[in-house]
């Protein structure tokens, strides 16, 4: 039986893109059907006085403005894709460049 699961995620944090390579490495060796959910920590923590993502900037904005409008134009496959080419680039080869 395939499970379902729904993997939300801020595209540029850290800790979410490692849990996502855990869950698509799960995925590897038992059924399950990943659901990618875009999120912001900038928007979840806009109201706080101390932004903890230390974004002043609002730098995170755009990377989750872009996995939202590939969303909508390629689908889950396509936001899978490019998450995982932008977690690569970012995360993994540190090539941080401010989208806005």
């Amino acid at each position: 039986m395939v499970r379902q699961v729904d993997f939300w995620f801020d595209p540029s944090c850290p800790y979410t893109w490692m849990a996502s390579r855990w869950l698509v490495e799960a995925a590897t060796v038992r059924p399950l059907d990943i659901r990618w959910h875009v999120l912001s920590l900038s928007v979840l923590n806009e109201h706080r006085e101390v932004d903890p993502e230390g974004d002043t900037e609002g730098y995170l904005w755009g990377p989750v403005r872009l996995c939202v409008a590939v969303e909508q134009r390629y689908g889950q496959a396509g936001l899978d894709r490019f998450f995982t080419a932008y977690g690569r680039r970012v995360h993994e080869g540190g090539e941080w460049v401010p989208l806005r």
